[in-house]
């Protein structure tokens, strides 16, 4: 399978210079990006650039687009309930009260 745009390609809303190139690869490999790109339901020249971008975002310093960190959210929710904004200024208040005062 040979995919064939040997020219370069300049992209008018984006200003963006994009390369094309001729890439030739196994029957097996191209059966197998088309089931892919059926899959993702896009052509295979599409998922192709696709794979690509996602597996050379990180060279080029981009964040991938991969799946998303796990975050800390509720990871202290075994301990209950947060304290509101009234119970921190009250403990504040009572942890303050005598400082600077000499005892």
């Amino acid at each position: 399978m040979v995919f064939d745009r040997a020219k370069e390609i300049a992209t008018i809303g984006n200003r963006e210079r994009k390369s094309a190139m001729m890439i030739e690869i196994p029957e097996k490999l191209g059966a197998a990006l088309k089931v892919q790109a059926n899959a993702h339901g896009v052509s295979a020249e599409g998922y192709a650039r696709e794979v690509l971008e996602r597996d050379l975002a990180a060279s080029l310093g981009a964040q991938s687009s991969g799946p998303p960190f796990k975050t800390g959210r509720g990871m202290f929710a075994k301990y209950g309930q947060a304290p509101s904004a009234e119970e921190i200024d009250a403990n504040r208040a009572d942890m303050f009260r005598n400082f600077g005062e000499d005892q």
